[in-house]
């Protein structure tokens, strides 16, 4: 006979656990116990692991698209430069009778957005200095 610790019901020598209240009697029900937990554990921590797995490849990819995107700019931004230094060493001339300046001199650069809206800035060329020479790294 076992006297549960718990309830104090008396439980036959048969039970490893307390027939009223299921408390383990003895040390094969402590181990089985055991062993159910620490498994429940492992797989809590195996979804863990596979959940941080998932986000980190969803984060390396921002971080790809942002790279690209950064990239698509510097590029963009290089023909910028290109544009404003043939302007600035042409004083705004292209060919013998045309300019791209407007009447305040200033250069107009423009695109379309992802809402098909016109988006422009204008730059003055006065304001527009132009380095010659020196490296650039990557």
């Amino acid at each position: 006979m076992h006297n549960c610790p718990r309830c104090n019901l008396i439980n036959i020598i048969e039970n490893k656990y307390c027939f009223k209240c299921s408390y383990p009697l003895v040390p094969e029900a402590f181990d089985e116990i055991k062993q159910e937990e620490e498994s429940k554990i492992h797989a809590l921590m195996q979804k863990h692991v596979q959940e941080l797995k998932e986000t980190t490849k969803e984060k390396d990819r921002e971080i790809q698209l942002l790279k690209d995107d950064m990239n698509a700019m510097r590029d963009d931004m290089k023909n910028i430069f290109e544009v404003l230094k043939i302007a600035k060493q042409n004083d705004g001339r292209i060919g013998k009778d045309r300019t791209m300046l407007d009447e305040n001199r200033r250069v107009t650069l423009g695109y379309v957005d992802n809402n098909n809206q016109i988006v422009e800035v204008k730059v003055p060329l006065d304001g527009v200095e132009i380095a010659n020479g020196g490296s650039a790294t990557e």
